[in-house]
């Protein structure tokens, strides 16, 4: 768990991008949600919609390294829209949703 009163623990759910082993599974993840951003050209004039956002971890990234206007995240599994709530709370036009795409 997060500390008291913060997010939860950063929880990534994606295949990551392994530049080396020994950067470790979360580290892998960050690199893929960067890569992404990078290759996407996210600035503060994008909106981004992510289905299948897991517990929110990329929305995270993604609102604060590239400054994007808005993120609205969806995902099937109640808890960790619940997570991504959590994660997310307190930052500017951040959504996430339950429901199936």
């Amino acid at each position: 768990a997060g500390s008291a009163g913060g997010p939860p623990a950063a929880t990534w759910i994606n295949l990551g991008l392994w530049a080396a082993p020994s950067q470790g599974y979360a580290g892998a993840c960050r690199a893929m949600a960067s890569a992404v951003g990078a290759a996407a050209e996210l600035g503060a004039k994008d909106r981004v919609l992510d289905v299948g956002c897991g517990c929110g971890d990329s929305l995270a990234l993604w609102r604060s390294d590239f400054h994007v206007a808005s993120v609205l995240g969806v995902n099937v599994t109640a808890t960790e829209v619940d997570l991504a709530r959590q994660r997310c709370a307190g930052m500017a036009n951040v959504e996430v949703e339950h429901a199936e795409a």
